[in-house]
């Protein structure tokens, strides 16, 4: 069974910069996915996603997966875990757009809240993976013309439509310009700290270093004033000297 079927439409958006294409090509092939190409000319921040998301909505497509054209596997992908996002997708009603490559970092990184031990509920950023339902479609088709030029996709996807965002966590594809296990892997670890107990740890912190910075101060000032003493104390000896050979 091919775990991409749940997909009505599978797009790669591409264009004459795109790195690699034969290589993407041959993954597709490969994992017998069934793609369509979409040559973007101009990706104008992100917008080119509009054509795809408007020929799926037109075919009375009620999924779309669009992968853009610097993804990338990173070595959290595996099988299980994108099988465990689709069987999350299959399962689950109110979803509506589903990332798979993502950037958590780029936006705050607070707002999300944890569903499972892999899938959080969070808007992020530089998405190069990512799944939508009609809904989404329908509500990104409905809004856009008040925000195309004067925003970035991204940003437009994140904060002006009213959808049901959930991540895979660690994102299962990475950009191929910031590979980083490291940062993904720190991600992923962050998301297993309670709201209650990482606020508590941000308290702890902030006040140590308003601490460090006091006694930082008071060290400060007292080593000045210790080095006027000694300066004072130099000069009374200098001056007691001085009478002493006259």
């Amino acid at each position: 069974m091919n775990i991409y079927n749940l997909f009505d439409d599978i797009v790669f958006i591409y264009s004459n910069e795109t790195p690699y294409i034969l290589e993407k090509q041959r993954y597709f092939e490969k994992r017998n996915i069934p793609i369509q190409f979409l040559y973007a000319e101009n990706d104008l921040d992100g917008w080119c996603s509009l054509q795809a998301i408007q020929s799926a909505y037109n075919n009375n497509s009620n999924t779309l997966l669009i992968f853009k054209d610097d993804f990338i596997e990173n070595s959290w992908f595996t099988e299980e875990r994108l099988l465990k996002s689709i069987e999350f997708m299959q399962n689950n009603i109110d979803w509506d757009i589903f990332c798979l490559g993502y950037s958590l970092f780029y936006k705050s990184f607070w707002n999300y809240s944890k569903v499972t031990n892999d899938i959080i509920l969070h808007s992020p950023s530089q998405f190069n993976v990512i799944c939508y339902t009609r809904n989404a479609m329908k509500e990104i088709l409905d809004n856009y013309e008040d925000y195309m030029g004067i925003i970035t996709y991204e940003e437009y996807i994140s904060k002006f439509i009213h959808c049901q965002t959930y991540c895979i966590c660690p994102t299962l594809f990475d950009n191929t310009s910031h590979r980083n296990r490291f940062l993904v892997g720190f991600q992923y670890s962050l998301t297993g700290i309670k709201y209650e107990f990482w606020n508590k740890y941000i308290y702890l912190l902030i006040i140590s270093i308003i601490m460090f910075y006091i006694k930082r101060t008071i060290i400060s000032n007292v080593s000045l004033k210790n080095k006027k003493i000694d300066s004072n104390q130099n000069n009374n000896f200098n001056d007691f000297y001085q009478q002493l050979l006259r």
